[in-house]
C-alpha cells in the first residue's frame, strides 16, 4: 500500500527581543513534543546562536545566512538573516538558497527603513518525498498598506515560486495579512493554512491539519502543521 506523503512542520515568530534561554527551551521542547521534521523561525536574526547551539544539541542543520551587525547610524536596517530553516536529521537536503526582494519598507513605528526583506528556501526530501519549504517574514501593513509596493513584490515572487514547483510546496511564516486576503489575493490553485496573520500558503498540497503553539515568550504564537500531498 502506498504510504500518503506528509510533512511536519512548525512554524514560529520569535520575536527579537525574546532571550536566547526562551528560544531555546520553547523549540526544544516542541521537537521533543512534535518530533517535526521541519522547524522555520522569522525575527531570527538576534537568534542565530542559540539556533546554531540548538541545532548541534539536538542534530539538527541550520540553514540561515549570518546576520549583519545592526548599527543605529545606518540609513537601512539590515534584517539579513531574519529567517531560518531547521531540519531534522532525517531529512535530506537537496538545495538551499535565499530569495532576494528589491523593495525597501518601513518600520512605521520607529520611522525607520529596512533593506529588502530575505527569504530562507530549501528544497529537501522526507520519508522518500521531495518538498519545497519557504521560511517568509513579510513587511508589514499588509497588501493595501504603506508597504503595499514591498508587500507586493513578495506576495508575487512567492506566488511565482509555488506556481513553479512540480512538487508540494509551503510558503510559511508571519505574511503580515490576513488569511482571508492572502487566500483571495493568491486565488484558488492555491490553499492557505493557519490563522490571521501567521499562515502557510501552499501548492500542490491536498490538506493540512494544524494547531496553535503557545507564544514561548514572544508576540506570536507558534503553528504546527501536517502537510499532506
Amino acid at each position: 500500500m502506498r504510504r500518503i506523503p506528509y510533512l511536519d512542520l512548525i512554524a514560529w515568530n520569535a520575536y527579537a527581543g525574546n532571550s536566547a534561554g526562551n528560544v531555546y527551551e520553547t523549540l526544544a521542547g516542541w521537537v521533543t513534543e512534535y518530533a517535526p521534521d521541519v522547524i522555520t523561525v522569522s525575527e531570527a536574526f538576534t537568534h542565530h546562536n542559540v539556533l546554531q547551539h540548538l541545532a548541534d544539541d539536538l542534530g539538527m542543520r541550520l540553514l540561515q545566512e549570518t546576520p549583519a551587525r545592526r548599527r543605529k547610524s545606518t540609513a537601512l536596517v539590515d534584517d539579513t538573516g531574519d529567517c531560518a530553516i531547521l531540519l531534522a536529521d532525517h531529512v535530506t537536503l537537496r538545495r538551499s538558497w535565499v530569495a532576494r526582494m528589491r523593495r525597501v519598507w518601513l518600520v512605521l513605528r520607529y520611522r525607520r527603513r529596512h533593506r529588502p526583506h530575505q527569504y530562507q528556501v530549501a528544497a529537501i526530501k522526507v520519508r522518500g518525498h521531495r518538498w519545497r519549504v519557504r521560511a517568509s517574514h513579510w513587511p508589514t501593513h499588509g497588501l493595501d498598506g504603506p508597504n503595499a509596493a514591498a508587500v507586493v513584490e513578495s506576495a508575487r515572487k512567492s506566488r511565482r515560486w509555488l506556481r513553479r514547483g512540480l512538487v508540494p510546496s509551503v510558503d510559511v511564516g508571519d505574511l503580515n495579512e490576513s488569511k482571508a486576503k492572502l487566500a483571495a489575493w493568491y486565488g484558488k490553485r492555491f490553499r492557505v493554512f493557519g490563522r490571521r496573520i501567521d499562515v502557510a500558503v501552499t501548492r500542490r498540497v491536498r490538506w493540512c491539519s494544524w494547531a496553535e503553539l503557545g507564544k514561548g515568550g514572544g508576540d506570536h504564537h507558534g503553528r504546527h502543521y501536517r502537510f499532506t500531498a
